[in-house]
This record gives structure tokens, C-alpha cells and sequence, in this order.
């Protein structure tokens, strides 16, 4: 009996530990790939007793390596993961299938990607779990190359995240309007963009996220430069630039559009300041001069 006992008590104890887990959400800095595999490694280390846990974890490592365009050391990961995995491991599972197709598509092999991540939202709604499902669908609206499809999951996605319970889930709103704003202005229904990068910035001042602001404000200059509408553009951009400078920060993003901006009217004064401004930011940035040479080119060529 004392040993039964033992064996249930440690069975609980587990359990209990296993709902107090860290949430992997918050262990995460987009803006800081090291900080954030950095933050895994330690937790892996301090719950090793948790294998799905332990599992998850490193599916949000090889996530980070993607990001980094390490696209072999993530597979080969992920291939590690994958051959770890059991049948009771369903959430482990659900991001696994996120993480194999985020790799797919920031490698731009879009149709890989899309097939990962319909795997993804199916095995998320076996176990209902609200934010894989909505990650997994809006993953799967920037995949699919069909109009018609990117539609169908962005409004899966905002279906799902309106009615989870989870304030995070919920909160992913803003991101899903901003990115079917960006399918409408690829497919030049500036208009239609228009109306709903301007819902998703009443989404995002409910929030009061400064940065999040700032950047649906931007989309909505880029698109009045798509319909032509020069100087409300330039009003909002100039905006802008107070804005970045109130939270201590400067974005190469408005300098571009303004320089883009005054090159359409001619201004050349200001047309040669912005593209400098642009180029001189941009410049620090890793990922963007490394991706983005030709664009930088045409910044200092437009800046002289």
C-alpha cells in the first residue's frame, strides 16, 4: 500500500507541475532570435522531466533557427523531434507540423509549407487548442497561393480568435487584419485594404501597443500612396517619425516610403534626406541587408 501510495503521489505531483508549466508564448522575443532560443535551452534544462514539454520546447528552437534562415539545422532538428514524438503527444505534434512549415515557408517553399500546416490545424482542433488552431490557420493564409484560399483561412483564423476565451488568442486579431490587408493590396483592391488596415488599427488602440499602432498607421500611408494620395501619405508618415522618436526608436520603413513619397513629387531636396535616412538605417539591419542588397543599392543611388 505505502508503495501505491508513493506511485500515486508522484503521478499527481507530475501532473501539477505539468499545469504550472512556463507558458512557451512568453518566453518569446521576435526581436531577438539568440535572446529567445536562449530562453528554451533553460527551460528545457530546468523541466527535463517533462518530455512533451521538453519536445515542444525544442520545436520553438528550430522556429528560431528558421528565422535565421538556418534552414538545414532546423530540419535536422526537427527531424530529431519528429522521430521522438509518440501517439500521447499531441500538442508536441500540433507544433511540430507549425514549426516544419514556418521553415517551409520563410525558405519560400510555399507548398510544402501549406501541406504542414493543414496537418498543424487539424491535429490543433483534435485537441482544441485555441492558439494552434488560429496559428496554424493564419500560417496557412500566408501559404496557399490561391486568392480564394488565403480568404477562406484568414477568416477561419479571425472566427476563431473572435471566439476564444484565451485574451492572447484573442488579441491576434489585429495581426490577422493586418496581414488579409496585405493580401487586398497585393491584389490591388487598394480600397478594400484601405478599410481593413483602418479595422485593424481600432483593433490595435484598444490595445494601447504603441509600436503595433505605429505600424497599422503606416499601412494605411502605404496604401493612400497606392491610390495616389500623396500628401495625406506624407502627413501620416511624417506622424510617424514622432511617434518611433517618443518610444526612443527610429524605423528605415517611413524614411523608404518618404523617400518614395517625394520622389513622386519631384521634391529632389527631400527625396535625396529620406533615402539617405533609409539607407543608413537599413544598413543595420542584419536580416535586410543580407536579403535586401538591391533595394539598398537603390537608396544610396536615389539618396546622391
Amino acid at each position: 500500500m505505502k508503495i501505491l501510495f508513493f506511485i500515486l503521489t508522484l503521478f499527481v505531483g507530475v501532473n501539477l507541475m505539468a499545469n504550472e508549466l512556463p507558458d512557451i508564448r512568453s518566453e518569446w522575443n521576435f526581436g531577438n532570435t539568440k535572446q529567445s532560443r536562449d530562453n528554451f535551452e533553460k527551460l528545457i534544462e530546468k523541466y527535463s522531466v517533462h518530455e512533451e514539454y521538453i519536445l515542444e520546447l525544442k520545436t520553438q528552437i528550430a522556429r528560431t533557427l528558421g528565422l535565421e534562415s538556418r534552414f538545414d539545422e532546423a530540419h535536422k532538428l526537427l527531424d530529431k523531434i519528429k522521430q521522438s514524438l509518440k501517439k500521447e503527444h499531441k500538442t508536441a505534434t500540433a507544433r511540430y507540423f507549425i514549426e516544419r512549415g514556418r521553415v517551409f515557408n520563410s525558405d519560400n517553399k510555399k507548398e510544402e509549407a501549406a501541406k504542414e500546416f493543414f496537418k498543424a490545424f487539424e491535429a490543433s482542433k483534435e485537441i482544441n487548442s485555441e492558439h494552434l488552431i488560429v496559428d496554424s490557420a493564419h500560417m496557412l493564409a500566408i501559404a496557399v497561393p490561391e486568392f480564394k484560399d488565403q480568404k477562406k483561412w484568414t477568416e477561419i483564423a479571425i472566427d476563431e480568435a473572435s471566439k476564444a476565451k484565451d485574451s492572447k488568442v484573442k488579441d491576434w486579431k489585429g495581426s490577422l487584419l493586418n496581414n488579409w490587408g496585405w493580401s487586398l493590396f497585393d491584389q490591388k483592391q487598394y480600397q478594400e485594404a484601405m478599410q481593413v488596415f483602418k479595422d485593424a488599427l481600432a483593433f490595435r488602440e484598444t490595445k494601447n501597443n504603441a509600436e503595433a499602432i505605429i505600424i497599422a498607421r503606416w499601412s494605411i500611408a502605404r496604401t493612400h500612396r497606392a491610390l495616389n494620395e500623396i500628401d495625406k501619405a506624407i502627413e501620416i508618415q511624417i506622424s510617424l517619425i514622432r511617434e518611433w522618436e517618443r518610444i526612443g526608436k527610429k524605423d528605415g520603413y517611413v524614411y523608404e516610403e518618404l523617400g518614395e513619397l517625394y520622389l513622386v513629387k519631384k521634391d529632389d531636396k527631400n527625396r535625396k534626406k529620406y533615402f539617405k535616412m533609409a539607407y543608413d538605417e537599413l544598413l543595420k539591419d542584419k536580416w535586410f541587408a543580407k536579403n535586401e542588397k538591391k533595394r539598398l543599392e537603390r537608396f544610396k543611388s536615389l539618396s546622391e
